[in-house]
């Protein structure tokens, strides 16, 4: 039988695993990392126990602080299972949608948040500031910190020096690079409307287990699966960036992309990044699926650029592969002959200095068959021109400035 450590401090509502940990080892005057040493024969902090607990651990927690084994379990991610993700981490992955951690090596990738008004009266991480879909503290209506607003590193509760760590030791609440405390010049600007509606759908769907989407509804599981597919669809190269201004100049959103690198994932992104693509998620899943539609329309998106490369309609889930198949589905336009002879006409008359490229980028998206091979012959004709025209200016001015010299 374990005695009971002299401080045991027990779980807050909504506390994270470690951060409870990390609570119990700093009050008893110990690194994280030595704390779990002591108690167990766990090898620090060599995975996720938020996200894969470790029973020997958890046993070992419950005989030296008295907390029963179930209530440390429902400080896990767990919850969450089978809601927002299909499983837990397995081999070191992280579920969808779950922010890294990084506790055991560099925090360079870290992206830990918090809400400096919620912290500093009650110092203990919440399970909810885990989520990359959380980017607001709807009780204070401000965005969640996932940086030192003094130096930029990451957030990371867990790399307090040792010579810090006393007896009675509360969680740091200050930046282990700079000593910046977290509450600190925060960022203290106003909270749009469609970032706050994105973060009151995401609320409703983990509350409910379920989401509307007009005029039906979708297991919480599958909502996610699908909102997943259409953040890395917005979040794509040409395709998702006209998509994204389609959407930015249709409802005066900002342009937040600075500092973004495209088709990234979306739980490696900044806070900002990540509430940037949440914007244009709302007017997308509004009115499902006919304003999804119009704004595809009108960014002009091709079908394959609706499915990331490697995935099909079948992994995709139900509620938007329809409305994909449905839009993929769609009959192109088709010129007639009448039209392609008036093209023609058009290249011919040299009116437009610009016309022989935008037919030459138009007979690209089509195929080569016979009714285009005449207009084809032309552009080509017509390239050659323009090209030998470019290089026989660029070497006449080169001519021109060498007699001048």
């Amino acid at each position: 039988m374990h005695r009971l450590l002299p401080c045991h401090p027990g779980p807050k509502p909504d506390e994270l695993l470690t951060s409870w940990i990390a609570r119990v080892s700093y009050a008893n005057g110990m690194t994280p990392t030595l704390f779990i040493a002591s108690i167990s024969e766990a090898s620090g902090w060599m995975t996720d126990y938020d996200c894969s607990p470790s029973q020997q651990l958890n046993a070992a927690l419950s005989a030296r602080t008295g907390v029963h084994r179930e209530e440390i379990e429902s400080l896990t991610l767990a919850s969450y299972e089978g809601v927002l993700f299909e499983s837990r981490a397995f081999l070191g992955t992280l579920p969808s949608y779950i922010l890294p951690l990084r506790l055991f090596r560099k925090a360079d990738g870290c992206r830990l948040q918090y809400c400096p008004e919620c912290i500093v009266p009650e110092p203990f991480y919440r399970r909810s500031w885990r989520l990359a879909l959380n980017v607001l503290c709807t009780k204070h209506k401000r965005y969640l910190v996932d940086e030192c607003t003094g130096c930029g590193a990451p957030i990371t509760y867990l790399r307090a020096g040792t010579s810090e760590v006393r007896v009675g030791s509360t969680l740091p609440l200050w930046c282990a690079s700079c000593g910046c405390a977290y509450a600190a010049g925060s960022d203290h600007s106003s909270v749009d409307a469609p970032l706050a509606e994105a973060q009151m759908m995401v609320e409703r769907a983990l509350a409910r287990g379920y989401a509307d989407l007009g005029r039906c509804q979708v297991h919480s599981l599958l909502f996610f699966m699908g909102v997943r597919h259409l953040l890395r669809v917005l979040a794509s190269g040409n395709h998702g960036a006209s998509l994204r201004e389609v959407i930015r100049n249709a409802n005066g959103l900002p342009n937040d992309e600075m500092g973004w690198r495209v088709g990234e994932r979306f739980e490696f992104l900044k806070n900002t990044h990540r509430a940037g693509l949440l914007r244009l998620l709302v007017p997308l899943l509004r009115d499902w699926p006919r304003e999804f539609v119009r704004y595809c329309r009108a960014a002009r998106m091709p079908a394959e650029g609706l499915l990331h490369r490697y995935l099909t309609l079948q992994d995709v889930p139900y509620w938007c592969a329809r409305e994909f198949g449905i839009y993929s589905a769609r009959p192109r336009y088709d010129p007639s002959v009448e039209e392609i002879k008036a093209m023609m006409r058009y290249v011919q008359s040299g009116k437009d200095s610009s016309a022989v490229q935008i037919v030459r980028r138009f007979l690209l998206r089509k195929r080569a068959t016979a009714k285009y091979r005449d207009l084809r012959n032309l552009v080509m004709e017509k390239s050659s021109l323009v090209r030998l025209t470019q290089v026989l200016a660029h070497r006449w001015a080169a001519l021109e400035a060498s007699r001048a010299a």
